[in-house]
C-alpha cells in the first residue's frame, strides 16, 4: 500500500525540520555556516516539504529570493539553495 504523503510550504516549525534534514543529509556542512543562513537567509526564502504519514519531514526544496537584471529588466525570481530527501524516501 503507497503512503499518504502532505505536501506544504513550510512554517517556522517545518524550517526547524529542514534544519535537522539538512544536517542529516548535508554532513559537510558546519554548524557555523548553518547558524548563518538560518539568521540572514532562511528567514527570506520559501522551503516546501514533504511530510511522511509518521509526521517527518521527507523531502525538502529550499529557495532563496533573487533579484535578476537582463536587458536592462529586472525580475524577481527563485534560486534552489538546497533540496535533499531522506535515503529511505528516495
Amino acid at each position: 500500500m503507497e503512503r499518504e504523503q502532505q505536501t506544504r510550504l513550510l512554517d517556522e516549525q517545518g524550517k526547524k525540520d529542514a534544519r535537522g534534514l539538512w544536517e542529516e543529509i548535508f554532513q559537510e556542512d558546519t554548524k557555523m555556516f548553518l547558524d548563518y543562513y538560518d539568521r540572514w537567509k532562511l528567514p527570506e526564502n520559501e522551503c516546501f516539504g514533504i511530510y511522511g504519514e509518521d509526521g517527518r519531514l521527507d523531502s525538502m526544496v529550499q529557495l532563496n529570493p533573487y533579484r535578476l537584471r537582463v536587458k536592462g529588466r529586472e525580475a524577481e525570481s527563485r534560486y534552489i539553495i538546497a533540496v535533499a530527501t531522506r535515503p529511505e524516501r528516495r
